[in-house]
């Protein structure tokens, strides 16, 4: 978490929200004095740290609050459902006086329809008192401690059942699940089943192969030799998956090497000194890395973005190559609404006839869903030579291109920045059955400077169905 408040700089977080205790989020119990240390990091970078105890709250832990099972005071609680038991819906915060006293000078104008609705703060009133007069946070407690024991007594009885989670008295129990796993390894491997270390998935912040090390480590700590478990991550899988050009050290395969310091075949953990990487027989230069990943911290912290090379004419595309391709940045990708649950869909292919007699343009054809009610379809550029890494177009004050689609359909440019946060600006343009020049000032998105831009998306919004939208000679300017 501190390594990402770093890379994306302090002065980018708001706050840090975590639930009380961990409900439908997979009821992953918090390491012993986790919550210590994230209120640590958080007062170290003056971010605000926000306990979430809509569903951990109200003695759903044997406490008022998920969050005083270890010992933190966040500044800030959000709270539903228990406040009521469910009877009537409300909703509420506890902030800490110091961050109140802030808008006793600085009034935060907001208002919702039903705020200190009489009815249910009636309800909530009513429900405090019960939980006090009938003692419900010690019950709750009493019966966390029952349950731990009759689980117990059945994982005795079901060898399916290989943990179970709960706060407190159970934690004894969540630590028993990693043996049980060891075995179950061990188990299949004697059977013959082959066993392959995996890596990370690609997240935000995450990076493949992190955990790799640490697998390596448990699955000799469940019995595998270190030389099976280096197997595990080199032969096995790459004779699996049919990559018949890797996996051993060998002639005539690829040299994709790492040198350590060590023996890792009777010392599993040497594979963590790296001495070196070579990828295709070439070696990388680590240092090197290293020292961008600095530069690109230092940038980030100071706000300052590199220029894409390549972006020096404002060109974006002209699709008269027959391809989607751009002059710079990561190209063209489809976007669509189900990053957001939705069931938009869209495709892009270049046609032939762009505007002004040119021999191609972009097609993007789709269908905008219903269900959701800020939906979007359609296809987004990405100035970056990654996916959504803010780049400085500062010296570009326009948007240029030409469109043509059903006559009268809106449609909109999202344009997503750091600065603005995830959520998009946005600008409307409408098209005719012709093509028709778009001009949009890149300062009518909210002030936007383009010193921090991340993507620019062509989509279908607003009235939902079936959309054919054509765009060409995109420019910034």
């Amino acid at each position: 978490m501190e390594r990402i408040i770093k890379y994306e700089g302090p002065g980018s977080v708001a706050a840090i929200l975590m639930e009380g205790e961990s409900g439908s989020s997979g009821c992953i119990k918090y390491p012993v004095g986790y919550w210590k240390g994230v209120r640590s990091i958080a007062d170290k970078y003056g971010i605000l740290l926000i306990s979430d105890e809509v569903m951990s709250g109200f003695g759903r832990t044997g406490k008022w609050f998920g969050v005083d099972n270890h010992d933190v005071v966040p500044d800030i609680i959000c709270f539903a459902k228990g406040i009521t038991c469910g009877y009537i819906p409300l909703g509420g915060m506890i902030i800490k006086e110091e961050l109140i006293n802030h808008f006793n000078e600085k009034p935060l104008l907001l208002g919702l329809t039903y705020s200190a609705h009489a009815v249910a703060c009636a309800a909530g009133v009513e429900v405090l008192k019960i939980y006090e007069d009938e003692n419900l946070l010690e019950n709750a407690a009493k019966m966390g401690t029952y349950m731990t024991q009759q689980v117990e007594k059945l994982k005795e009885k079901h060898p399916s059942i290989g943990d179970f989670r709960t706060t407190g008295p159970a934690m004894e129990t969540y630590r028993a699940w990693l043996p049980r796993t060891s075995a179950n390894v061990m188990t299949m491997w004697r059977a013959g089943v082959l066993v392959a270390a995996g890596t990370d998935a690609p997240y935000p912040g995450v990076f493949q192969g992190e955990g790799l090390h640490r697998e390596l480590e448990l699955l000799v700590e469940s019995g595998l030799t270190p030389v099976e478990a280096l197997r595990s991550a080199t032969s096995v899988p790459a004779r699996t998956f049919g990559l018949t050009d890797r996996g051993r050290i060998t002639a005539g395969l690829r040299a994709d090497l790492v040198l350590v310091n060590g023996d890792p075949t009777t010392d599993i953990l040497a594979t963590r000194d790296i001495a070196g990487v070579w990828k295709r027989g070439v070696m990388i230069d680590r240092a090197g890395y290293v020292a961008e990943l600095a530069k690109a911290r230092a940038d980030v912290a100071a706000g300052t973005f590199p220029v894409p090379p390549g972006s020096e004419s404002g060109d974006v595309s002209d699709f008269n190559t027959g391809e989607p391709t751009t002059r710079f940045g990561s190209g063209w990708v489809v976007t669509t609404d189900q990053l957001a649950g939705g069931k938009s869909v869209a495709a892009i292919k270049v046609v032939t006839g762009g505007a002004n007699g040119t021999s191609g343009a972009l097609e993007i054809t789709g269908t905008l869903d219903a269900g959701l009610p800020y939906g979007w379809s359609g296809v987004m550029f990405t100035p970056g030579q990654t996916a959504m890494a803010p780049v400085n177009l500062s010296s570009k004050k326009e948007l240029r291109f030409f469109a043509r689609g059903e006559e009268g359909r809106s449609y909109a440019i999202m344009m997503f920045a750091r600065s603005k946060g995830p959520m998009p600006v946005i600008q409307r343009f409408a098209t005719s059955a012709d093509w028709k020049e778009v001009v949009l000032p890149i300062a009518s998105f909210q002030g936007l400077d383009a010193r921090d831009l991340m993507g620019i998306a062509f989509v279908a919004s607003g009235t939902p169905g079936v959309f054919q939208l054509a765009i060409d000679e995109v420019r910034l300017r």
